[in-house]
């Protein structure tokens, strides 16, 4: 899982270096090159810390996933003590309501 995410973070990082270059038939930049505003600190932060957002988007799907799951039932409907439970009380009901 941490290879694939620095495999992206890398290309996207290429990617953008990419665009970025020079193209020949364009004009030079008014600023110099030392002046550039195209530093590491304003790559967006997913870029510059990949593993921390690996991390949070892993702990956001296992609280996800924890959320979703519903625990078994615990009775059983073929119960048959259950059933002659059920079956006395309404018995015992329609006697005190009759």
């Amino acid at each position: 899982m941490k290879f694939r995410t620095l495999l992206i973070a890398a290309s996207l990082a290429a990617g953008a270096t990419a665009f970025a270059a020079p193209n020949d038939t364009a004009k030079a930049p008014a600023e110099p090159a030392a002046q550039s505003t195209t530093t590491g600190a304003k790559l967006p932060d997913v870029i510059r810390h990949p593993i921390r957002h690996a991390r949070a988007a892993m702990h956001r799907h296992q609280r996800h996933q924890a959320a979703s799951t519903t625990p078994a039932p615990q009775t059983s409907a073929a119960d048959q003590g259950r059933e002659a439970r059920m079956d006395q009380a309404l018995a015992n009901y329609r006697k005190t309501h009759s």
